[in-house]
């Protein structure tokens, strides 16, 4: 469970997949939300807030550039969303390169510039 991400990082989504599997138990997945509210693969983020989910065992982040509904909708103390910490990987130096691409509406480069996804 080891998470490096701190608030006002930059990182950059890997994968924007519903119920995807982000820890090593059995069938283990995300239900709480029927979407992800706008999380783009590829896109770059701003790290909020860096949390530990006890009951899945998993570190947990919120963004600066999306607000997400509660957990529980109908639990007014409820926290709002967040995303698994493995859905997104730090930028690189040169990543800039591939945010700049992206607006150019060029292919993105994102495969050389990452860190190994299975890292």
């Amino acid at each position: 469970m080891d998470c490096t991400f701190v608030p006002g990082q930059r990182v950059v989504c890997v994968d924007d997949r519903l119920n995807t599997e982000y820890n090593n138990k059995p069938n283990a997945k995300y239900y709480y939300t029927d979407n992800l509210d706008g999380l783009t693969k590829d896109e770059i983020y701003t790290i909020r807030d860096v949390l530990i989910d006890e009951a899945h065992d998993v570190v947990v982040v919120r963004l600066v550039e999306i607000s997400r509904p509660p957990l529980h909708p109908l639990d007014p103390d409820s926290v709002e969303a967040y995303y698994a910490a493995q859905r997104f990987r730090p930028l690189r130096d040169l990543t800039i390169f591939n945010e700049i691409l992206r607006k150019a509406n060029v292919p993105s480069v994102s495969d050389f510039i990452l860190s190994d996804i299975d890292a």
